[in-house]
């Protein structure tokens, strides 16, 4: 139905004045008392009509299913399973030592550690 309320909107919106009363069963100067009374007791009170709007549920089931949510969860998952957790998040840096840079050769690390003899 709200497909439907959208399309009906959209088609009013580009309809001529005339036309369009004329459409809705109406005058220019409006439906009479008995009319409107009618039309009351037939469709109700004259509300805005409004679509229905996504639920929490709906909202999370979306999210989960975007492709980079899915592609960062199986990341996550693979380095969980291969031991490389250096991304934790909780200070650990998977003992490469703050400030560690890659160098070629495996040679990576603090100064400590990047010392040779």
């Amino acid at each position: 139905m709200a497909s439907g309320l959208a399309q009906q909107l959209a088609s009013a919106a580009t309809c001529e004045g005339d036309k369009l009363v004329a459409e809705l069963g109406s005058s220019t100067s409006g439906l009479s008392q008995e009319e409107a009374e009618r039309r009351l007791e037939q469709l109700g009170l004259n509300a805005v009509a409004q679509e229905e709007g996504n639920t929490y549920r709906d909202l999370l089931v979306k999210a989960l299913l975007n492709p980079l949510v899915i592609l960062l969860s199986l990341l996550a998952v693979v380095s969980a399973l291969t031991g490389d957790l250096r991304a934790r998040g909780d200070g650990h840096d998977g003992g490469l030592g703050r400030g560690a840079a890659f160098r070629p050769g495996g040679q990576g690390g603090t100064a400590a550690a990047s010392s040779r003899p």
